[in-house]
């Protein structure tokens, strides 16, 4: 009840003090000030016997004017304080507010944790948890459980070594509160809530998404093996047709055969290649990593690729066989990279050119790089050169054709290898593209140190 009254008596005050506006509230406060003064001192002249104003008049101007003015500049900086202060509250209420609102009406699932105990989530969240409501959700205790067993030890050591301002995205499983599986697309960052480090968790159900993805893949994938089959056979047909060897075929006839036969080599390249992210997608293909020389890997491509370059008038030229350096990896796989890359690489390079293969030690990784002096790769084009089905808009790629997903099957298997690729490009000039891969770690420690 004394509390009450109080706070009643502080916020009314508080509000008449806002209606005169600061400089009237000032000079209320400072007479305030002067007469309790005044009062105080009256009291104690009498409680002494000492002489009062009415003996003394300079004594009764001087105690009030005194207190009036000290008063007046502390009393405006105290409102400016407290109206500063105030706006500030404001603003914290009206930004916690707009961030309720955008949380609340979000399809996005959003949730606070501190040592993985919710401090807050909004509807969106509890519901793709399955919780019965936000309250549920909260009263739920530490949500590491929603993690699978298999890799919850992981994450949250990880959770626990994570430094403040990280922030990370992944797609990965994670339990309902029921324990069936769901998949979804969690954004994570370190956040501060009431003072103190929490983290904040940005949850999308992708479930139906990844279902549609793996049917679809599967349909890609099962067409293609379908298609392979009689594919190859064709072609042996047409081979054999191109050959002769099932009689006379005259010069007309070839060059169709001919195109077709091209045709369906393409068919072909691009079954494989859809075949193939499908199994590294999928995780079909193992990754037998070995102890490898770089500039043996190198030689290597080359050799596998020489025949092609020949028939293209294109060199190729490795820049320095002199660099040691040794890789952790997949032989065939790392070849696979190559191959794609120097094909691309002669397709755009001009007659008589050069394609220049190069090994570089970077610190803890090796970096492989080919390099033509092509046309370059267009700007429009740069930013999505690794994604699927796509090609570059000019002349050269029509005229040589490919599937567009070459660079994306690097892509797959240089990450595979905890690698990095990329590519820099100079329009008619000179382009690179390049690929880091680890080195081998006893080899990659002694060069560090």
């Amino acid at each position: 009840m004394k509390d009450r009254t109080v706070d009643w008596v502080v916020r009314n005050a508080l509000r008449t003090l806002d209606r005169l506006g600061i400089w009237w509230s000032t000079a209320l406060i400072g007479v305030a000030i002067s007469v309790m003064t005044n009062a105080m001192v009256a009291l104690s002249f009498w409680w002494f016997e000492q002489p009062w104003y009415i003996d003394r008049p300079a004594y009764g101007i001087q105690f009030f004017l005194l207190p009036f003015l000290v008063s007046l500049p502390v009393s405006l900086l105290g409102f400016l304080v407290i109206q500063l202060l105030r706006r500030a509250e404001a603003e914290a209420v009206d930004s916690e507010a707009k961030f309720r609102n955008l949380a609340e009406g979000s399809v996005q699932g959003i949730c606070i944790q501190r040592q993985f105990e919710p401090l807050y989530c909004n509807k969106a969240f509890a519901d793709i948890f399955g919780f019965d409501s936000v309250e549920d959700a909260l009263s739920y205790g530490p949500m590491h459980t929603m993690i699978p067993e298999p890799v919850r030890p992981a994450v949250v050591s990880r959770r626990m070594r994570e430094q403040p301002g990280f922030t990370r995205e992944a797609v990965h499983p994670a339990l309902r509160k029921d324990g069936s599986e769901i998949w979804v697309e969690s954004y994570i960052q370190r956040v501060m809530w009431g003072g103190e480090e929490a983290v904040q968790i940005t949850v999308l159900d992708v479930s139906e998404r990844r279902q549609v993805e793996r049917m679809k893949n599967e349909f890609v994938s099962t067409v293609s093996h379908e298609l392979r089959t009689p594919l190859t056979s064709i072609k042996g047909a047409l081979a054999l047709l191109e050959s002769g060897m099932v009689g006379h075929v005259s010069d007309r006839a070839k060059e169709i055969v001919g195109i077709a036969a091209n045709n369906s080599d393409r068919l072909i390249r691009l079954i494989n290649d859809i075949l193939d992210i499908e199994r590294i997608e999928a995780g079909r293909i193992s990754l037998r990593a070995e102890k490898l020389d770089a500039v043996s890997l190198s030689r290597l491509a080359i050799d596998q690729a020489i025949g092609i370059a020949h028939t293209e008038g294109v060199s190729l030229v490795l820049a320095d066989s002199r660099v040691a350096a040794s890789v952790r990896g997949d032989r065939d796989q790392l070849l696979q990279v190559f191959s794609n890359l120097i094909s691309n690489a002669i397709k755009f390079a001009p007659k008589g050119g050069e394609v220049v293969l190069r090994v570089e030690p970077r610190g803890d990784v090796a970096r492989f790089s080919v390099t033509d002096n092509g046309p370059g790769v267009p700007d429009e084009f740069r930013a999505r050169i690794f994604e699927r089905f796509t090609q570059a808009d000019s002349s050269t790629s029509r005229r040589h054709g490919g599937t567009g997903l070459g660079l994306n099957i690097c892509k797959l298997i240089v990450e595979r290898h905890d690698g990095r690729i990329g590519f820099e490009s100079e329009p008619d000039v000179e382009t690179t593209f390049w690929f880091d891969i680890p080195r081998y770690a006893d080899e990659a420690k002694l060069a560090a140190e």
